[in-house]
């Protein structure tokens, strides 16, 4: 597999003869230096410090950033061949992560991983997965079955977090609304949060789940007293360059009108009828000849 060029445009890319058996299920700017620090920070990072959690369960096809900042935590679980491809030509992206011996990395499918699994013996399952798209991979991950199995997995007190997708004033209601509500249907307490990603072009959502009901409120009480800067810098963790109280602060302070679009969402995400954030036309410009 060979290693296109970089700068190269999406035209070129498509034209490239190692993408003619390629099926073409993201386009986007998923790994690109202005991403990294925001997407990945904002992840795993606001779970862990939520709770302290010896097993964790990332799960991604194509994700080595979260598995490293998780593996930033003190006491984890990405396709074969594109992960040696990351690791020999990206290492500063996985920083060590491959080679941990924390890390456990398993190359197959993260539904049947999961499966496979003891009932309450996971503390946190990071979901950094492809958007919910027609005719795309892992539509059925953001669906209210996978969250219930996702929950019997889970240890007491257990926490799962998902990226949710665009989560901007204008485009909040295609999936992350629905996923906000889907996973209200399964988990007794959701966080919905945000972050702005500059190659994403919008404000990016992510949603936390827990099953204690009891769990401390991570809008206001986990930044309460400074708590969450305690726990960080205890962690070794209090020079982190994007996350620390006050941005989880900024993350989970919704705007008005996406709070009011999450509280009013009626959309249950199931296998029989599932949500897209994109239908199998969207990009079909981008594959027309060029005149």
């Amino acid at each position: 597999m060979p290693i296109i060029q970089q700068g190269a445009t999406l035209r070129e890319v498509l034209k490239h003869p190692s993408v003619e058996e390629c099926k073409m299920v993201d386009i986007g700017a998923s790994q690109t230096p202005s991403r990294v620090p925001f997407f990945h920070s904002s992840h795993p990072t606001p779970a862990r410090p939520g709770r302290f959690a010896p097993a964790v369960s990332p799960l991604s096809r194509r994700e080595v950033n979260a598995l490293a900042l998780v593996l930033n935590h003190p006491p984890t679980r990405a396709d074969g061949e594109v992960v040696d491809m990351c690791a020999k030509h990206t290492p500063f992206y996985n920083a060590g992560a491959y080679d941990s011996p924390r890390a456990k990395l398993i190359i197959g499918d993260a539904k049947a991983g999961l499966e496979a699994c003891d009932e309450g013996s996971i503390d946190v399952i990071i979901c950094d997965l492809s958007d919910p798209l027609d005719g795309g991979p892992c539509y059925q991950l953001y669906t209210t079955s996978f969250y219930e199995m996702c929950k019997s997995k889970l240890a007491p007190g257990g926490i799962l977090v998902t990226q949710s997708g665009c989560a901007a004033v204008r485009d909040c209601k295609a999936v992350f609304t629905p996923i906000n509500k889907t996973l209200r249907e399964v988990f007794p307490r959701v966080w919905g949060y945000t972050v702005c990603v500059p190659s994403f072009c919008s404000e990016w959502g992510f949603n936390i789940a827990t099953k204690d009901a009891d769990h401390v409120d991570l809008y206001t009480g986990i930044t309460a007293n400074g708590e969450l800067d305690k726990r960080l810098a205890a962690r070794g963790l209090g020079a982190l360059s994007y996350y620390d109280g006050i941005t989880h602060t900024r993350m989970f302070s919704l705007n008005r009108t996406v709070r009011e679009a999450c509280e009013r969402e009626t959309r249950v995400m199931t296998v029989e009828n599932p949500l897209f954030m994109c239908s199998t036309n969207t990009h079909a410009g981008v594959f027309e000849p060029e005149k």
